[in-house]
């Protein structure tokens, strides 16, 4: 038993390749000339997650960040994502499959409208 779970601990890897914390993510230009907008409504815990693929060694697909917020403001038809936290995780099981995600986590705000 005990080499069947120190093979596996060889063959599967996965680790957080960066966790970020930022106060304001969008991907529109929302200060634009010096305007503050308004925060007519706070959305608390929302998330957007974007996975890329790996098989065997070619990767299919690579995350993107700007999706991951796409996904997190869309849901809530919010302008900008507050407190954000990026992380960034990764798994791979080697020569056979791996993923990649980004998750944009945080509260969702909508902007007063001029």
């Amino acid at each position: 038993m005990k080499n069947y779970l120190g093979l596996s601990l060889i063959f599967l890897s996965a680790c957080v390749q960066y966790d970020e914390r930022i106060g304001i993510v969008s991907k529109d230009n929302i200060f634009e000339n010096g305007y503050r907008p308004k925060v007519e409504k706070t959305i608390k815990d929302v998330h957007g997650v974007d996975r890329g693929h790996w098989v065997t060694i070619i990767p299919i697909s690579e995350p993107e960040i700007s999706t991951a917020i796409d996904n997190a403001t869309l849901e809530h038809n919010a302008d900008a994502i507050v407190n954000a936290r990026i992380r960034r995780i990764g798994w791979y099981i080697p020569y056979i499959y791996g993923q990649n995600k980004i998750t944009v986590t945080g509260d969702a705000v909508i902007f007063e409208k001029e």
